[in-house]
């Protein structure tokens, strides 16, 4: 494929791990925008692109000058962290949605992958990949196409539920999503959809040492 604008910001979209239709949305574009997209960026949508992302280099996008990213920049800022609303790996009553909880601070990660929020994690289902008190960072996903096997989800549900599971399958006839753990020991499950109330992938996973 030419090395245009187009196919530079395709492979900024892999590194952020962002779908092309959540980003034209962010721009406040049609979800199409992306798809139709053949000459460049005009000032305004550019002015927006950097609003969004300040790690993002201008010439790298403009003409493929220099590296994508700028080091140190927007990929440290600090993000809300809830330290009373943890992430469970198993099946616990916890609150309905993050908005009504206040973070108790913010945590600055480099390399954060565009996580949106912080949070404690908590249970065994997904051992060996998240382990207790390791912390997750999550960004929204807009719809169930955009999930993939091979990642995992935090699910908020309607009756207040919170899990981080991998989405194995989702049926549009029948309306569910298979969700399976990475322990072994848990047996995979299948949610009905109109029992999701939100969606967010975990995008990166940490160990914290206190000494």
């Amino acid at each position: 494929m030419q090395n245009t604008v187009k196919q530079r910001l395709t492979d900024f979209l892999k590194f952020k791990q962002i779908n092309q239709s959540e980003f034209a949305t962010k721009l406040g574009m049609s979800k199409a925008w992306f798809t139709n997209l053949k000459n460049g960026l005009n000032s305004e949508t550019m002015s927006k692109l950097m609003e969004l992302y300040p790690e993002l280099n201008v010439n790298y996008i403009l003409y493929g000058q220099g590296d994508m990213i700028i080091r140190g920049k927007g990929d440290n800022k600090t993000k809300p962290y809830f330290n009373e609303l943890p992430c469970t790996c198993g099946m616990v009553m916890q609150y309905r949605d993050i908005p009504s909880v206040e973070s108790v601070g913010t945590i600055s990660v480099p390399f954060d992958n565009g996580a949106e929020f912080f949070f404690p994690a908590t249970g065994v289902s997904m051992l060996p990949t998240i382990k207790e008190g390791m912390v997750v960072g999550v960004r929204h996903v807009d719809r169930y196409e955009t999930t993939s096997a091979d990642r995992m989800y935090l699910l908020i549900t309607k009756d207040g539920e919170r899990m981080i599971k991998r989405i194995v399958e989702y049926d549009k006839e029948k309306e569910t999503l298979t969700l399976k753990s990475d322990n072994p020991d848990f047996p995979c499950s299948k949610l009905p959809t109109a029992l999701v109330q939100d969606v967010y992938k975990v995008v990166v996973c940490f160990e914290v040492k206190t000494l």
